[in-house]
């Protein structure tokens, strides 16, 4: 037994005996030993937080801290005079008349409660006043203001004409940094870049031209500072989606994708909303790496209920949209979800082009013998639909009608050829890799590709060609459109190549409507 049990049993002992049945109790002990009976004894032992008259303005550590108190006999918890605990830490202080809460004023849960609130306050008010010059100086009526979407932050933008010198250099500034840093050109557009610049200005409009390094945050203070950021609008959320559950207006949408480069899989949550004012967001709530030992149903709603807890949302009582994986459709098969029809119409435009037709034959051994290398391909789609199947893998399955025999001839001829005995299985061609394209459609790929004449087509019909990929969401019905809108473009650039094109443009309408 360690000093602090010995002096727990010793508090303990003594507690007991002098317990009473008054509102308050005042006996002779030390604060680490009350510490320690709130960290072991939460049944009889707690914190209540302090009574506060309507009348009297209270001291703020009283937001950190509260009284101690034990249970009597009665049941009834009795608070200890003298003595202040934290509510979160549990660490007690002796509470003296003359030195009043300033030896609580040191600790650092009250420290660091000052400084998120005052951080707090600071991100409520930053837009005010950082504009506050602005907006004083702009009651003059010789003044053109210009209100842009910055303005919802409470930004009043003046109206100014740079000289052609003056925009070159913010130009060249603005390229030095996108090709020394390789950002992507888009991000000059982006809302979150512009309203800091925008805040920049107007801190400068009212101190001057100031340090640059004074003004912008680290990495490591921006870090810490998303924290608070999140803190803030998650409780906020959780307000928001009290009020929309109640009236069932509120729907997520789970999502599993793989990073197959670092092996990791994620959990993704979408979040749509209808307020009182019939007004709709959308919005990606939540990204969780998925920690759970597979894709199971259960393991998924395992997952869900980690990453919604802290949100406070019920699924009883909103809407879950998602696709027809097996798993989903397990997992939230008692909350009546909406499938998600975008997967749909995805396999639908899969089904239609990449899904051969079961020929009829007069040869019937034909259909009795099949190549190893399809051998393969078809048993491992066949035992890859499980409980496991990713969400857009696993919808709308296809279940091949060919039975496999196990016992074949030893004199089958494995060489490449195109006869029909690939086209005789009704192989879903969903889950196949590009090595595993039936041979006529492996061709057409590659010499599409070697052609390399994509320059050429997107010179003349200002677009160019999208080759489908299985990694790429709806890629299929992309590289469809980009065929169909650059069709004409395309055929005469084959015929001035001497090539030839045999596809019906009418057949390439389904994947433009």
């Amino acid at each position: 037994m360690d000093d602090s049990d010995q002096v727990y049993d010793d508090e303990m002992a003594i507690l007991n005996n002098n317990a009473t049945t008054t509102s308050s109790i005042s006996i002779n002990y030390k604060p680490h030993a009350i510490s320690l009976f709130l960290k072991n004894n939460p049944k009889e032992w707690l914190i209540q937080e302090k009574k506060k008259n309507i009348n009297v303005k209270y001291s703020d550590v009283w937001n950190v801290f509260g009284e101690p108190s034990k249970i009597n006999e009665s049941g009834v918890y009795i608070i200890i005079e003298g003595f202040a605990s934290c509510l979160k830490c549990y660490k007690t202080y002796i509470k003296k008349k003359d030195t009043g809460t300033n030896p609580l004023r040191n600790h650092s849960c009250f420290k660091k409660y000052m400084l998120e609130k005052k951080q707090h306050e600071q991100l409520k008010n930053m837009t005010s006043q950082a504009t506050t010059s602005l907006i004083t100086s702009s009651s003059s009526s010789t003044c053109n203001f210009k209100f842009n979407p910055l303005s919802k932050y409470g930004l009043v933008i003046k109206s100014t004409k740079l000289t052609s010198d003056e925009k070159n250099k913010i130009k060249e500034a603005t390229v030095q940094w996108l090709c020394q840093s390789m950002r992507p050109f888009s991000i000059v557009n982006d809302i979150g870049l512009r309203n800091v610049i925008q805040h920049t200005i107007s801190l400068g409009a009212k101190y001057g031209n100031i340090d640059v390094n004074s003004i912008l945050p680290g990495r490591a203070a921006v870090t810490e500072h998303s924290k608070i950021m999140t803190n803030i609008h998650r409780e906020n959320l959780k307000s928001n989606f009290a009020e929309l559950q109640m009236s069932k207006s509120l729907t997520i949408i789970p999502d599993l994708w793989s990073d197959k480069f670092n092996t990791s899989s994620y959990l993704g949550i979408t979040c749509n909303t209808v307020d009182s004012d019939f007004s709709h967001s959308s919005f990606d709530l939540a990204m969780y790496k998925y920690t759970e030992i597979d894709k199971k149903a259960e393991n998924i709603a395992s997952a869900m209920d980690k990453a919604l807890l802290p949100f406070d949302i019920n699924l009883s009582n909103t809407n879950v949209m998602c696709d027809r994986g097996s798993n989903f459709v397990k997992c939230f098969k008692y909350y009546d979800p909406l499938h998600c029809y975008a997967h749909r119409l995805n396999n639908v435009i899969k089904k239609c082009f990449f899904q051969n037709q079961k020929k009829r034959t007069t040869d019937a051994s034909a259909s009795n013998y099949i190549t190893p290398a399809t051998t393969v391909a078809v048993n491992d789609i066949l035992n890859s639909s499980n409980d496991e199947d990713s969400c857009d893998e696993a919808d709308d399955e296809y279940v091949p009608s060919i039975k496999l025999k196990s016992k074949r001839k030893s004199n089958i001829n494995t060489s490449r050829t195109r006869k029909t005995n690939s086209s005789m299985l009704a192989v879903d061609h969903m889950k196949l890799n590009v090595s595993e394209l039936p041979i006529e459609a492996r061709e057409y790929l590659i010499k599409l590709k070697e052609a390399g004449l994509n320059d050429e087509i997107k010179s003349m019909a200002s677009v160019s060609l999208k080759q489908s990929t299985s990694v790429r969401w709806l890629s299929l019905i992309n590289s469809l459109q980009s065929l169909h809108r650059a069709y004409k473009a395309t055929k005469k650039v084959l015929q001035k190549h001497d090539r030839r094109i045999y596809i019906n443009p009418d057949d390439l309408k389904c994947g433009s409507a």
